[in-house]
Formats: structure tokens, C-alpha cells, sequence
């Protein structure tokens, strides 16, 4: 399957379930360091420059990983697939929901 058929598949998915624009919420697992979070806000705000995040952080019970999750108002669909797509390149990125 070619890239954009896989982002008009995913698009037409989320569209069908999702009501847009609206808040969604995007949940970061990784490595626990500071570029985790700066990383995705960084992105956020490159993306969507007027976001205003509401944002949690929990660390694993070792300390070694961190779950980021972070609400915010987006406009489309399209929007959320190319947020996926940048935050999978952040340094230390284990799971991405």
C-alpha cells in the first residue's frame, strides 16, 4: 500500500469515528528524558501555533519510561495524521496512541 493510501485510509477512518475540528488526545510512550515531552510540544507548536495543550505525565514505576498525554483542539484529520507522523521521530519514542 502506497503512503497515500495508507493516509487516505487512516483519514477516512478517523473522520468516520472522530468529529472534527475538536479536541484529541494523543498518548507518547518513551524513553524518560526531557526531550520526550519538549520534543512533542516543540511540534505541537510548529503545527498548531495557537494550541493551548492540557497535558499529563506519568512515570513508569522503575523511572525508565514516561507516558505523555496530551489534548488539543486540531482542526482535521489531515492535521492529526501529519502530528503522528512528526511525533514518531522523536528521539527516544517507544509507542505512539
Amino acid at each position: 500500500m502506497s503512503d497515500d493510501e495508507e493516509k487516505r485510509r487512516f483519514i477516512e477512518t478517523l473522520e468516520a469515528v472522530h468529529e472534527f475540528p475538536g479536541p484529541y488526545t494523543f498518548k507518547l510512550i518513551g524513553e524518560n528524558a526531557p526531550t520526550l515531552l519538549d520534543g512533542a510540544l516543540e511540534i505541537l507548536k510548529a503545527e498548531l501555533p495557537d494550541a493551548e495543550p492540557e497535558i499529563s505525565r506519568r512515570e513508569s514505576e522503575k523511572g525508565k519510561h514516561v507516558s505523555v498525554t496530551m489534548t488539543v483542539h486540531v482542526p482535521s484529520a489531515d492535521m492529526v495524521h501529519d502530528l503522528y507522523v512528526s511525533f514518531r521521530g522523536l528521539p527516544g519514542m517507544r509507542v505512539l496512541l
